[in-house]
């Protein structure tokens, strides 16, 4: 197991963060799926500079196999939690939106009502702290399929998003007024 973290470490110390050696460090995960472990623990080290590009390249692995961080999602939920760090917060995010809508669309990957719980809390975090655009915008879309099953989301999802839309960038504006039409037309 130390032999796989210490290579992991290897293939994530690239010098520029591009998109091919982000995928080619995500396709040495897929390959050797039991890496995942080393590759969560690599992305919640104190070590920034590492652990941004492990949260780069665990959005890529679970883009092609959400499954993969199935036995790990409650540790991944609980350590995202609080985190404040834009680089790694816009992955987990987008990570975050799709262990939603897997639950939610496909069935392929349940989650349980205190991981439901847990990613409400996260993405209402995300949308009342300073986030960037990208972040609050997967934290919405997550919100609206979380709402679905608990209805005082929207309520308050609604409010917020009311409340930010004066203050935030055009893009933020766009996709909160769609949010809140869904929401009214629900």
């Amino acid at each position: 197991m130390h032999d796989t973290k210490n290579t992991l470490i290897k293939i994530l110390s690239f010098h520029r963060a591009s998109r091919k050696a982000r995928e080619d460090a995500a396709k040495w995960v897929l390959q050797h799926p039991k890496s995942i472990t080393n590759l969560l623990q690599i992305c919640f080290q104190e070590k920034k500079t590492l652990s941004h590009k492990a949260a780069w390249v665990l959005e890529i692995v679970c883009e092609n196999n959400l499954t993969l961080l199935q036995p790990h999602k409650t540790c991944f939920l609980i350590n995202i939690k609080g985190l404040q760090d834009d680089q790694a917060n816009r992955p987990y995010s987008k990570i975050c939106f799709w262990l939603v809508k897997a639950h939610y669309k496909t069935q392929d990957f349940l989650l349980t009502k205190a991981e439901k719980q847990l990613l409400t809390e996260i993405c209402f975090d995300w949308l009342i702290t300073n986030q960037k655009v990208a972040c609050e915008v997967f934290a919405m879309q997550s919100l609206l399929l979380l709402g679905n099953e608990f209805e005082w989301i929207y309520p308050e999802l609604k409010t917020i998003l009311e409340q930010n839309i004066p203050h935030k960038s055009t893009a933020y504006k766009s996709r909160a007024l769609k949010c809140i039409d869904a929401i009214k037309n629900g």
